[in-house]
């Protein structure tokens, strides 16, 4: 939302290339509309306010499913903020960003499930 527009604002005043996209409905999954994305992109990283245990966030996991079939597809980087209905700040979402680029810059993720602002 609001917070994504900003950090995206503030990133590409800094020279960066980077988007924001929402999924705003999960059922049927926009497969064709991640795929029309990825085309665009070296890297894509999703944020995640929710786990399933064992697993990675369930739109990192989508994601990766819708582009499977891919291929020149990008590089996924899932982040995992914003557990217990806290709020995912600009700044954070900064630094996923800015994580994610420096990945891409390496050639790989470092991490396939990164956790983010975690409170113990």
């Amino acid at each position: 939302g609001c917070e994504a527009k900003v950090a995206v604002d503030n990133l590409r005043k800094n020279g960066l290339k980077v988007g924001a996209a929402r999924i705003r409905v999960y059922r049927p999954f926009p497969v064709e509309e991640i795929r029309k994305l990825a085309l665009q992109a070296r890297i894509i990283a999703t944020i995640d306010r929710h786990i399933s245990f064992g697993m990675e966030g369930f739109l990192a996991s989508e994601v990766k499913a819708s582009l499977y079939h891919m291929e020149d597809k990008p590089l996924i980087a899932g982040f995992i903020a914003g557990l217990g209905g806290r709020d995912v700040p600009f700044k954070t979402i900064e630094g996923i960003a800015q994580k994610s680029l420096k990945w891409l810059e390496r050639g790989r993720v470092e991490k396939e499930t990164e956790w983010v602002d975690l409170r113990e």
